[in-house]
């Protein structure tokens, strides 16, 4: 009797669908679609209030086309509206941060209970939720705290070397190109110089030539994929933007594999060498010194994994010890992917501009070389004492 009774509900509920036109549920749709709308805005108006930003959104998806197809305006028109101000991105509320005191505020209270901060519209996608960028609350800050005294101004200066170098032998290509070529666009010049900068600091004794290019090549992949549609589909600009990271990130785990088995081996010899009372020989393959941002990271990182080995075998528990935070290739891997990716667009722009103003105005750059000429009178190599005295120089980058 039971299936007799479900038969017969299902007979009628067919009869009644069978009736249904889409005419006469386009009311119905039309006005669904409608009181989303009216919510979704008034939700909008009720999140911002106080606050500056624009007086209407499209629905649903909000100002991405503008943020998509003209970058410059959507971030123009943002700016305009103060340090704090909001929008709407694919019908999610965002606020837009440019005070230094209430970025620091935001970065001390986000968490998942809170409010997540956001680098970008394909960022989480782009970069990996393993990214700092992207890391919330105890876990993000705990990060930071842990490789902050590897971006201080003495801990920076370590690597003036390396820099002045690479900014040495690329400035002596582009005479040798502007001489053959005559005159060339200059940012793709110092896009490139501030990649081979930036790997060199960070990574500079793992990369040969063909690595150091290939690097290059996909950071480009990246960067398109940044500024691009959040749509990822074979072919796409954001698919092949995301193979990329892949690929850079399977990279960057082998590199950290290399340093953190060159500085365990420096470590070893160190403590041999300090219970024998001998001093290491500086031409053995054992003395390993730290030659790049990552090597001074292992350093500690290898440290805190051989105390958690330590503990780990004098445990009545082994299992409750818990490894150090952010020490296994793949979480290194993926800051480290942060660290350059930040390092070669914003700071182009910057280099790009400063070298077209001061070119523009050569007033300013001859202010700027009587400076080096006083500091540096035999062109001496830069160390932190001389650039601290820099003050003209710095308030030119600055401005």
């Amino acid at each position: 009797m039971n299936q007799g009774m479900l038969l017969s509900a299902l007979s009628v509920i067919t009869d009644a669908v069978s009736t249904i036109s889409f005419w006469s549920l386009l009311p119905i749709i039309a006005g669904l679609v409608l009181g989303y709308i009216a919510v979704e805005q008034f939700w909008f108006y009720r999140a911002g209030q106080g606050l500056p930003g624009p007086s209407w959104v499209p629905p649903l998806l909000g100002n991405v086309f503008s943020m998509v197809y003209d970058p410059f305006a959507f971030w123009d028109n943002q700016d305009k509206l103060g340090p704090l101000s909001w929008n709407s991105i694919f019908g999610t509320f965002m606020l837009f941060c440019q005070d230094t005191d209430i970025s620091t505020t935001i970065f001390k209270n986000a968490s998942n209970d809170n409010f997540m901060i956001c680098l970008n519209l394909n960022g989480e996608r782009l970069l990996g939720g393993g990214n700092i960028a992207f890391l919330q609350g105890d876990v993000h800050k705990n990060l930071r705290q842990q490789v902050l005294h590897l971006f201080t101004k003495k801990a920076l200066s370590k690597y003036l070397f390396v820099q002045e170098k690479c900014i040495r032998d690329d400035i002596a290509k582009w005479f040798d190109i502007a001489k053959s070529k005559g005159t060339v666009e200059m940012r793709p010049f110092v896009r490139d110089l501030n990649m081979f900068t930036s790997q060199s600091v960070f990574i500079g004794p793992y990369l040969t030539p063909e690595v150091r290019a290939r690097v290059c090549e996909d950071y480009q992949l990246m960067n398109e994929g940044l500024l691009c549609m959040p749509f990822s589909f074979p072919g796409s600009t954001l698919w092949k933007a995301i193979r990329a990271r892949k690929r850079l990130v399977a990279l960057l785990c082998d590199i950290v594999s290399q340093s953190k088995v060159r500085m365990a081996a420096a470590a070893t010899a160190a403590r041999v060498s300090e219970a024998e009372s001998s001093e290491l020989d500086e031409t053995s393959t054992a003395y390993q010194q730290p030659e790049c941002l990552l090597d001074f990271w292992m350093v500690d990182t290898v440290n805190a994994l051989r105390d958690y080995e330590s503990a780990k075998a004098t445990s009545d528990d082994p299992a409750s010890v818990q490894p150090p935070l952010h020490s296994a290739d793949t979480a290194i891997a993926h800051t480290l992917l942060d660290f350059l990716f930040a390092a070669q667009d914003a700071s182009s722009s910057s280099l790009t501009w400063l070298c077209h103003y001061l070119a523009k105005y050569p007033e300013f750059l001859e202010k700027v070389r009587e400076e080096q000429a006083q500091l540096r009178p035999a062109d001496e190599p830069l160390d932190l004492a001389t650039i601290n005295q820099m003050q003209y120089t710095r308030q030119v980058v600055k401005e």
